[in-house]
């Protein structure tokens, strides 16, 4: 019987590991734009740098023609596939669909261990810093809230205010891809891309904790190509340190178990980001 999933199987093989590790690095070097839209990919020289040979590389480029992050043109050779702007109302679409229910699903089914990583991130958002971070009351800038404990379900949340948006991360190294950005020394500014970094872990994380494998692999597809939409503008955004700290709403949200407003929030998210992409195109 033909196997049409579209969840990578074998894993845990070392073949499937180097191929897993190819598909990142290929992966990071596309959606944050290292890699430029309609540049050719050069497979032997990709094996080389990554220090693998060319079948794990050749899956890679499978996988990422089957995301539309590469095109294959015979007897040509693969390339970088184009961006196209038009396609961000079809990507906002379904994301704000799927996301949603990721972040309600993660909400019912998020683990101990998981809670401990949430708690993390709201650790990382707290301590990170940005050009357009509002001034704190003297004293506050080293506070850190930590997430609710499991079963705070009456634990209410702020809001996201209006013109929350929805940004990718730069690629951390290969094989890092859930590494932590490291905060910056306190009254420093974080780089856009260290910023997006976090952001775009929150995203995965909230995936993860959905505990459905299909919905994290099609949302990891579509957030990929948000993704490259959003390094086009990177030095246009003029608010994306609140942009990024608005996941705290959700975290707190998907901690408490509250699945409503966890889907609320991250609809609400998607929503703007694509109000804000067409606002700086």
């Amino acid at each position: 019987m033909t196997d049409i999933s579209v969840v990578p199987r074998h894993r845990d093989t070392p073949h499937g590991l180097l191929a897993d590790r190819a598909y990142r690095e290929l992966r990071d070097r596309l959606v944050t734009l290292r890699i430029a839209p309609g540049a050719p990919i050069d497979e032997d020289l990709i094996g080389r740098e990554l220090e693998m040979g060319r079948t794990p590389v050749r899956e890679a480029i499978k996988r990422l023609a089957l995301e539309n992050l590469v095109t294959v043109f015979p007897r040509r050779g693969t390339f970088a596939s184009d961006i196209n702007i038009t396609d961000l109302a079809h990507i906002s679409d379904v994301r704000a669909q799927l996301e949603g229910h990721a972040a309600y699903r993660a909400a019912e089914r998020i683990t101990d261990a998981q809670r401990e990583e949430l708690t993390g991130l709201l650790d990382e958002l707290h301590a990170s810093r940005g050009t357009d971070e509002p001034e704190a009351p003297s004293g506050a800038a080293d506070h850190q809230t930590k997430a609710p404990p499991s079963g705070a379900a009456d634990h209410q949340t702020k809001a996201p205010p209006s013109g929350a948006a929805d940004h990718p991360t730069k690629a951390p190294p290969s094989g890092a891809a859930d590494h932590p950005t490291k905060a910056p020394p306190s009254g420093a500014a974080d780089s856009p891309e260290a910023l997006m970094d976090l952001d775009a872990r929150v995203h995965r994380f909230i995936y993860r904790c959905a505990a459905n494998p299909f919905l994290e692999e099609t949302l990891g597809r579509y957030f990929n190509l948000s993704l490259r939409i959003w390094y086009l503008v990177i030095d246009r955004l003029p608010h994306l340190f609140a942009r990024v700290h608005e996941h705290e709403d959700v975290l707190l949200a998907i901690s408490a178990g509250d699945a409503e407003r966890a889907r609320d929030i991250l609809v609400a998210h998607i929503a703007t980001f694509e109000r804000e992409i067409r606002a700086v195109l």
